[in-house]
């Protein structure tokens, strides 16, 4: 499904001229064609593909030619700088198994102004909202809101390009806010997609909302890094102040990182996780004071590994996802 991002709230429009009405998609500024990436009906080229077929001038042998990821075309009036940025950024993130959904788009601030949008999100897919400060830019941020009003994450940190990860259970319609904290000027800003890669844990349905979220924002997070959700590796329950459950994690495929991750609810300040190997030496663990805990280990040894969850403060609803990077190491 593609997005469409438009402004639903009037702050310094880009230009200094009040935007007309939300047009549709396909009259967007810089709305993706038919066929481009990301647009409607669009061959999504995967990097390391075989593209076009070429030939060497003598050699007369036909060799394939890489394909050329289609970057979508800059927003009408976009600042060079902010437009560069966003590039390089988008070359990245389709490197990283991400596809651009919906057209980029452009807009000036200053400073203390905010400017909201709408993006539908479907369910299942995991997203990367990100925008990008031109000349004059200190401090940008961004919010990403449920279509409930419920906030879904944030990137408050003080630089000129904020970056937002998750991944979504309810398919609607989001609101993303754009704030200048400091500075001002013109900034660029653009929603990527990986289509399927949101953590479906079993049993999950009727559990305290506060794990579906906690697991969504650092799935999103995970699979940013260039981590999958392993099919059938997950799990979910209840767990009193103090007590632990065991769980064997059956690992058939060697030579990649693995993260295992629990997740808590509301009610459980503190959860620990211990990783140990199939012959019971402990090789992980994550004793922080957090509701989300999580290890990383590179597997060379396929077999059955045990984890172990403690709710260490608190009680209530958990729980737990393994994820694979293939063929990497943990660093």
């Amino acid at each position: 499904m593609i997005a469409a991002l438009w402004v639903a709230g009037c702050c310094t429009p880009f230009g200094g001229s009040s935007p007309p009405p939300p047009p549709p998609l396909s009259g967007l500024p810089g709305a993706l064609p038919s066929g481009a990436l990301g647009g409607p009906g669009s061959p999504i080229a995967k990097p390391g593909g075989q593209g076009a077929v070429g030939q060497i001038p003598g050699a007369g042998l036909p060799v394939a030619v890489p394909s050329v990821p289609t970057l979508p075309p800059l927003p009408v009036g976009a600042d060079s700088r902010a437009g560069a940025r966003m590039n390089e950024y988008t070359l990245q993130k389709i490197a990283a198994g991400y596809v651009p959904h919906g057209a980029p788009g452009a807009d000036s601030l200053s400073r203390g102004a905010s400017q909201r949008y709408s993006a539908t999100l479907s369910a299942g897919d995991c997203y990367t909202l990100a925008a990008f400060g031109g000349a004059g830019v200190r401090d940008l941020d961004i919010y990403l809101t449920s279509p409930e009003g419920r906030e879904v994450a944030r990137d408050i940190a003080t630089d000129s390009r904020p970056i937002v990860n998750t991944c979504v259970q309810e398919t609607g319609t989001y609101a993303v806010r754009i704030l200048m904290y400091d500075g001002r000027g013109p900034y660029t800003y653009q929603i990527y997609r990986n289509p399927g890669a949101a953590a479906q844990v079993v049993g999950i349905a009727g559990l305290d909302p506060s794990v579906r979220r906690r697991m969504d924002q650092f799935s999103g997070r995970y699979v940013a890094r260039g981590f999958r959700p392993v099919p059938g590796l997950a799990g979910s329950g209840v767990l009193g102040a103090g007590q632990s459950q065991d769980f064997t994690v059956n690992l058939t495929t060697a030579g990649s990182c693995y993260a295992f991750v629990g997740f808590a609810g509301s009610g459980m300040s503190d959860l620990d996780i211990y990783l140990s190997d199939p012959s019971g030496a402990q090789l992980q663990r994550d004793i922080a004071v957090d509701p989300v805990a999580d290890v990383k280990q590179f597997i060379v040894v396929p077999g059955g590994y045990r984890m172990r969850l403690n709710a260490y403060r608190g009680s209530g609803a958990f729980a737990y996802q393994v994820y694979e990077r293939p063929q990497r190491t943990c660093e």
